[in-house]
């Protein structure tokens, strides 16, 4: 029987490097593919803060249908209750009329909401100055009702993009346009204004990706003139009157960040009531002006409780129909969950560069130093040992730093770092070429001593 001819001493290198080698090959799989999910993903979100909106929505994903929903879902606190939707169904007659009679009926819908006593009335809706003629019954209506409530008011406030000339000069974006401002509403002729409720202006102007919520634009007034000014969005001003304390520190930082956060639109579902179901769930079958065209259900009123909640008011338009994740949704119901996402801080930004050096300095601290020196030393102190199996020791550092990295930041509503992954990638594959040139003159030494045996 014939012995068996023990490995050389190259050929047990040359299988050792082999297998580092293979190990190489799977860290840069990973993080290739880590790195490439993160920029499909986040690439849509933060590739431009232009005032230009796209055509399309971003594409239906894996991750953001589901992934980061259910991490917001499960680390923040739940608004969904605390925002009610009362939209305006375009089926209802006096929708069909002219705009200026619906500001009759927007006034009714208002005098109804107020009545049930929410904290903030939040109107998705603009109405320009030049719409009704002077003096038109409904939009004096409309102009006294807002100035009698007693809780503040956010009024939708409509732009148009800056003209070129005007973008390069002041930097802005937008430009206001004409509209009523509900401000100092006088009763009759030289009596005092009526003016009782705080009336706020929030931009209804989007991003480009309707995934991000819309926080602040360069704006200027209406005549174009002037320097640039910094205005709140529709919901940004909507949820600082609803909880003042929403601007802390954090917060405030975040503003000042070019890239705006993007919203948990998948989330717990907001209570979505249509004009007809609240109007009759408040009188009954006896809803509101007969003129309006309302038709309850015959012995039925459902409860509707808006006692210290924000109501978002506007109209179901076609105009205004948003594709979100794959899900169909009118704007008033967009910009609710932008001001329910605020204030429940259900969104996730980017984490700062800085905090990712010392979890990079650490790791390859820790895979390239102290394992390496752990294996080689026998007698260590305490809280040092001995390792034996470095491979495994190193494989299984590295899968839970990717695992950490990755996860880590979305429960403290971040995204997973980028940089931190085109870092890791950018070290691991001139480290992958290296060992693979190591590899292949191992090789060669192992047929050299093959061929001199």
């Amino acid at each position: 029987m014939r012995k068996a001819i023990p490995p050389t001493r190259a050929k047990r290198r040359s299988r050792r490097r082999l297998v580092t080698f293979l190990i190489f090959v799977g860290y840069a799989v990973i993080s290739l593919s880590l790195l490439g999910w993160e920029l499909h993903e986040q690439g849509g979100l933060f590739s431009s803060d232009s005032c230009e909106l796209r055509s399309g929505a971003k594409e239906d994903s894996w991750t953001l249908d589901r992934t980061y929903p259910f991490v917001l879902d499960h680390w923040t606190q739940d608004y969904s209750g605390a925002v009610v939707v009362v939209a305006i169904e375009p089926a209802l007659a006096v929708m069909q009329q002219n705009v200026c009679t619906a500001r009759g009926f927007t006034a009714d819908l208002l005098t109804a909401i107020a009545a049930e006593r929410p904290s903030v009335i939040a109107i998705d809706k603009f109405y320009g100055r030049s719409s009704c003629q002077e003096g038109d019954v409904a939009t004096d209506k409309l102009e006294r009702v807002v100035a009698g409530l007693t809780m503040p008011v956010v009024v939708g406030q409509s732009t148009h993009a800056a003209s070129e000339d005007d973008a390069k000069k002041t930097q802005a974006c937008l430009v206001k346009n004409p509209q009523l401002s509900f401000s100092d509403v006088a009763a009759n002729g030289n009596e005092k204004p009526l003016h009782k409720s705080d009336v706020f202006p929030g931009l209804t102007r989007l991003n480009e990706d309707v995934l991000r919520i819309p926080l602040q634009w360069p704006l200027l007034d209406e005549d174009a003139s002037g320097s640039a000014k910094t205005g709140d969005s529709f919901a940004l001003t909507t949820a600082q009157q609803a909880e003042p304390a929403l601007a802390d520190e954090r917060f405030k930082k975040m503003l000042k960040s070019a890239d705006q956060p993007y919203a948990n639109l998948k989330g717990k579902k907001l209570q979505v009531l249509t004009a007809t179901q609240f109007l009759c769930s408040v009188y009954g079958k006896d809803a509101g002006d007969p003129k309006w065209g309302i038709t309850c259900p015959m012995n039925k009123k459902d409860t509707v409780d808006l006692q210290g909640k924000v109501v978002v008011l506007g109209a179901e338009s076609d105009s205004d129909y948003q594709s979100v994740l794959g899900e169909g949704m009118y704007g008033v119901e967009l910009q609710a969950r932008y001001i329910a996402a605020l204030l429940s801080k259900s969104y996730l930004r980017q984490i700062s560069p800085a905090w990712l050096l010392l979890p990079l300095a650490l790791y390859y601290a820790i895979a390239e130093l102290l394992i390496p020196f752990l294996h080689i030393h026998r007698e260590v102190s305490w809280p040092l040992f001995h390792i034996k199996r470095t491979m495994t020791w190193t494989i299984g550092f590295y899968l839970t730093t990717m695992v950490v990295g990755v996860v880590g930041p979305l429960l403290f509503h971040r995204f997973p770092p980028l940089p931190m992954l085109i870092a890791i990638t950018s070290i691991l594959v001139p480290r992958l070429l290296i060992e693979g040139w190591a590899l292949l003159n191992e090789r060669t030494e192992e047929e050299r001593e093959e061929h001199t045996a």
